[in-house]
């Protein structure tokens, strides 16, 4: 959608007119194009402010929007419900801001249900007083206003009260009869002052069967109107020439189901806009398409979302970053999919169950907690625009130097249904901490890359199955693939000749193999993997460094920075991959940029049968410690205006 453009206002209603009644109405309203949402200011700064205060002279490109409507209502009362429902009905994409968290209609909720009016349809049936005007309404309360009030907005409101009253009945409100109480409050100064000119239901005050009761159900009855509770308008903003341009929210909750996508930016032309952008709030979404979706960028640096969606929880075209926050995601796709790049540098995201967790042209992890759990690949490093054409296809389809898994820093744990760590490029890990866990199956398995593998750095356990098991193709950081078999839930524990625990991992599906390394191995040391030991210390994915284990059956190996015939590419093929050594002689930094240098080839990885090990089970579960990190990357980003 492009800024500034109203789409589907009709039924002879523009934009000046809508704005104008819902002024008359006592909302404020942004219309046509506007968008709800920048950075939110603090607690205190939105406390401190009774009313939201205008903001002028921004120009729209330099806010850092997330939300994109055509019409936001500041306020859920009469006057902002029934122009929401007005805007509605003419076609817009309406969304109301309720600064209350609990009760919905601001203090016409609170309010005894009475309306004045004159000239309404019933009039005469409901009052027994006959030939009421709104002309003659309009007359008598300028004259009692004595010049004090607008005039042109008196008279509109007066002129137009018997066709509200008629309205309210059209959307389901009753009224019973004329008020008990004179229905007019008289100056005295003639007979003529008391008109019966005041309609209301016995016993219907408020939001529980007055005129809020009847609002409410007819603006929830449209699905083209988002209300959003306890969120709090701090400013309404305005362009250079004054015309507003959307409002600013002060952090609040968004509880959001769509039948479509939950929260969307579809501006695909300007690279500027069309991109959603996250910095605190609480979201919880159900969508029936995909959950959070943006045409060009996806910025997560803050907030608390729960999504459940149908198809992506989180979908960019373009690229996605997230430096803060903690997401919980379920997806009946993927958990994140941006086409060509996802960078992490902060938070918590975890994947609770999608068919891929992460899938992306280039994943860089330099910070934060990534937890996957996936019924197919945990981590997919694909071309964008990928064909998704058979499985023998996609291979050579898909295989590109241009994709990339490259994990700095931070912690990740995968538990995959497919291959754990999937690449059809390359793998890179230079720090952090990654436990994975593959297919229990022969097909796929906690590693698979198409030219080339790297380690420099960082606590790596990669378990499962050994028919397409891969290990490193090179490093600095010595490493091996390890014959170690456990059933799943079973503790899987890396020491060195010391009996040190430098990682460990308790594996979530059934494993025949490991690809094991971690900071404190050393070229050609002996280091040992410990099957169903008891760590000192681990938690909840098994983890823990520096520590002791008890128990279990002991696979001894060697470590080194170049992989061993014994310990390649096992169950199958003789390991060749195309292009040499990672990056085909170069790697990248935290930010996925190419730097020079010259990996080393593979060769020929002509792989043997794993030894089988006992499996005596773990007694606990649990993660703790900390892995290296790398310097966080800078991600490029909108500016945020405060």
């Amino acid at each position: 959608m492009e800024y500034g453009k109203c789409r589907g206002i009709e039924r002879g209603m523009g934009r000046r007119d809508f704005l104008k009644a819902a002024t008359l109405l006592g909302a404020t309203a942004a219309g046509a194009g506007m968008l709800a949402g920048c950075a939110p200011k603090s607690a205190s700064e939105a406390q401190a402010q009774t009313a939201p205060a205008a903001t002028g002279g921004l120009d729209p490109a330099d806010v850092d929007w997330k939300y994109e409507t055509d019409v936001v209502i500041v306020g859920s009362g009469s006057g902002g419900t029934c122009a929401a429902i007005e805007a509605a009905e003419a076609g817009a994409d309406v969304v109301v801001f309720e600064k209350d968290k609990a009760m919905y209609g601001g203090n016409s909720a609170l309010c005894g249900g009475y309306m004045l009016a004159a000239g309404w349809s019933t009039q005469e049936e409901i009052t027994g007083y006959a030939g009421d005007t709104g002309e003659a309404f309009a007359n008598q309360m300028l004259r009692w206003s004595q010049g004090l009030g607008n005039q042109d907005m008196i008279r509109e409101a007066c002129l137009r009260s018997g066709e509200a009253v008629d309205w309210m009945m059209d959307i389901g409100r009753t009224y019973e009869g004329a008020s008990p109480l004179p229905p007019v409050w008289s100056c005295g100064d003639t007979e003529a002052d008391v008109v019966p000119r005041s309609v209301y239901n016995h016993n219907a005050y408020g939001a529980t069967e007055g005129h809020m009761a009847t609002l409410k159900k007819r603006a929830e009855s449209l699905s083209n109107i988002e209300i959003e509770m306890g969120c709090e308008v701090a400013h309404i903003l305005k362009n250079a020439e004054g015309s507003v341009i959307g409002v600013q929210l002060a952090d609040g909750s968004f509880a959001i189901t769509a039948g479509g996508d939950g929260v969307k930016s579809n501006n695909d032309e300007d690279p500027t806009r069309g991109f959603v952008s996250i910095d605190g709030g609480t979201f919880a979404v159900e969508a029936g398409d995909e959950g959070f979706q943006a045409a060009t960028y996806l910025r997560l640096a803050g907030g608390d979302a729960q999504i459940k969606a149908a198809d992506h929880a989180l979908r960019s075209d373009v690229e996605a970053a997230m430096s803060g926050g903690t997401y919980v995601v379920e997806a009946g796709g993927k958990g994140m999919n941006p086409e060509t790049k996802f960078t992490m540098d902060g938070g918590t995201f975890t994947v609770a169950g999608c068919e891929e967790g992460i899938e992306a042209q280039e994943v860089i992890v330099n910070d934060g907690e990534l937890n996957i759990t996936a019924s197919d690949d945990g981590i997919n490093a694909a071309v964008a625009e990928r064909s998704d054409e058979t499985a023998e296809a996609a291979v050579a389809t898909n295989a590109s130097e241009d994709c990339l898994i490259q994990i700095n820093g931070g912690m990740v744990t995968v538990d995959a249904g497919g291959d754990g760590l999937d690449s059809n490029g390359y793998v890179e890990v230079n720090g952090g901490v990654v436990l994975a866990s593959g297919s229990a199956g022969g097909g796929d398995s906690a590693l698979d890359y198409e030219y080339g593998a790297k380690i420099t750095g960082g606590a790596v356990i990669l378990a499962g199955a050994t028919g397409m098991a891969e290990t490193f193709t090179e490093g600095t950081q010595p490493f091996a693939m390890v014959a170690a078999e456990g059933a799943a839930g079973t503790n899987l524990a890396v020491t060195d000749e010391a009996g040190t625990v430098l990682v460990s991992y308790t594996v979530p599906k059934a494993f025949q193999c490991a690809v094991v390394s971690a900071p404190g191995l050393t070229e050609g040391a002996t280091g040992k993997v410990i099957v169903g030991g008891t760590v000192t210390g681990a938690d909840s994915a098994g983890y823990a460094t520096g520590a002791a284990v008890e128990g279990g059956t002991t696979v001894d190996f060697t470590a080194s920075t170049t992989p061993s015939n014994e310990v390649g590419r096992m169950g199958g093929g003789d390991g060749s991959r195309r292009g040499g050594g990672p990056r085909g002689g170069g790697a990248r930094d935290a930010q996925g940029n190419a730097t020079e240098g010259e990996g080393a080839t593979a060769g020929e990885q002509n792989g043997t049968a794993p030894q089988q090990g006992q499996n005596t089970g773990a007694d606990q579960q649990g993660t703790s410690g900390q892995g290296q990190q790398s310097a966080s990357a800078q991600t490029p980003q909108p500016e945020v205006v405060a």
